[in-house]
């Protein structure tokens, strides 16, 4: 199983504005030297009365203003290619169902049944399961710890220690700071988080550790 990974990049611009740049001299270095000799024709003394006086005068500085204009052209071009846009892993179901796998299995190695919920990474709810004799209200316990992971970028355990040492304060984030919430990290990206909420606290922690590292053997 391979992680999604999408990649944004902008319109490449650096082909057609050298096509551009390059035309547009050819026609400058082509209409440069016929209006150069023309003009020496028209200043000289055997030129024909009826050839008008510095006829081409006006079609040179009309290709030399094009010409500087495709060169302005292309050099904003150039500067707008210089932008980099980084690949971003996306957690898919069947990667969830990996991670909520090896949280169940650990659950039931520890004898306490529970719920894993499995989020993206921006904390919205991807996959959530409920073992048999759980609580209800361990689902929405297991969602927000797992959504709080994810915006948080970091486990909850971290978040819960800062309130019970002295900073109460972060209660009032208005999110879900008791440990069973881990953070899935991919190439260094957090790509979602998972929570577990157990009838035994003191398990939550690890069971959601352990869940967060079950994609490490995958290639992303």
């Amino acid at each position: 199983m391979k992680l999604i990974s999408y990649s944004i990049s902008p319109f490449n611009f650096d082909s057609i504005s050298a096509l551009i740049a390059q035309t547009f001299i050819c026609a400058l270095l082509c209409f440069a030297i016929p209006c150069i000799a023309i003009e020496f024709s028209a200043r000289s003394a055997f030129r024909p009365k009826s050839l008008p006086r510095y006829p081409m005068l006006s079609l040179l500085r009309t290709v030399v203003l094009i010409g500087a204009s495709a060169a302005s052209y292309s050099a904003f071009a150039a500067s707008t290619t210089a932008i980099e846009l980084p690949t971003t892993h996306v957690l898919t179901l069947a990667a969830a169902h990996v991670i909520a796998d090896e949280a169940t299995s650990d659950a039931t190695l520890r004898g306490t049944p529970g719920v894993v919920a499995v989020v993206d990474a921006g904390g919205h709810l991807i996959l959530l399961e409920r073992m048999d004799g759980v609580g209800a209200a361990s689902s929405d316990i297991a969602a927000a710890k797992a959504r709080t992971a994810a915006l948080f970028k970091a486990p909850t355990k971290k978040l819960e220690s800062a309130i019970n040492g002295g900073r109460p304060a972060a209660i009032t984030a208005g999110l879900t700071m008791m440990n069973g919430g881990e953070p899935i990290v991919v190439d260094g990206q957090v790509i979602g988080a998972v929570g577990v909420s157990t009838a035994t606290p003191p398990n939550d922690a690890p069971i959601a550790e352990r869940a967060s590292q079950a994609l490490a053997g995958f290639a992303p």
